[in-house]
């Protein structure tokens, strides 16, 4: 280390001082915040498009949900309510994707291309099969189909969101220590919590 450690921090790529960085970070903060947003009203419009009340929308630490009443249950219609925020989410992404091309190198392509990744992230994690995650809701829906039993898909999506938190816990800490790796501690603290989280309401959900 240099005489160079003692200087301001900065990001390279667009020569970003800290006080700077900090800004930069709260409106990725905030554009995190409206993915959320637009996840949630995505269901909010889906479930209202179907006659169904919403009570409330809830954004937090974890992102958010949408809480609403099924007054008549249908396995199609709630699919449908579940499906319609990771594809909204989906759009965002191919949206700044779009963009990018007309940006250059700076503040705006940094966020547009975080906002890009951000939201494809959650569009795929939004849709892995199991409660409480969307695709969970799917999977439900699938087997209620199937069966005619809202309970049977209920618990086969419930064990689906168990399983799903084991394979993301596995990844998190058992993959690295199983090739004899110290496991990466960001990855590891928010995988055992995020895998907390899944287990718990997939159990809520059994």
């Amino acid at each position: 280390i240099g005489p160079s450690s003692k200087a301001q921090p900065s990001w390279p790529a667009i020569g970003l001082a800290a006080p700077g960085s900090y800004l930069v970070a709260t409106l990725y903060a905030a554009l995190l915040l409206l993915s959320v947003l637009v996840h949630e009203f995505a269901h909010v419009l889906a479930a209202r498009s179907v006659g169904l009340p919403v009570h409330e929308v809830v954004a937090d630490l974890w992102g958010g949900h949408t809480q609403f009443e099924d007054l008549s249950p249908t396995p199609g219609r709630n699919a449908y309510v579940a499906v319609v925020g990771p594809l909204a989410n989906a759009a965002l992404a191919g949206c700044g994707f779009l963009l990018l091309g007309s940006l250059d190198d700076g503040v705006v392509r940094l966020l547009v291309v975080a906002l890009v990744f951000s939201n494809g992230f959650v569009a795929l994690f939004n849709l892995a099969p199991g409660l409480p995650l969307d695709g969970g809701r799917v999977v439900e829906s699938l087997v209620w189909a199937l069966t005619g039993r809202n309970w049977a898909g209920t618990l086969a999506a419930g064990w689906c969101g168990r399983a799903f938190a084991v394979l993301l816990l596995y990844w998190a800490l058992g993959r690295p220590l199983l090739a004899g790796q110290r496991p990466e501690p960001a990855n590891a603290i928010w995988g055992m919590m995020v895998a907390f989280l899944l287990w718990q309401g997939a159990s809520s959900a059994v």
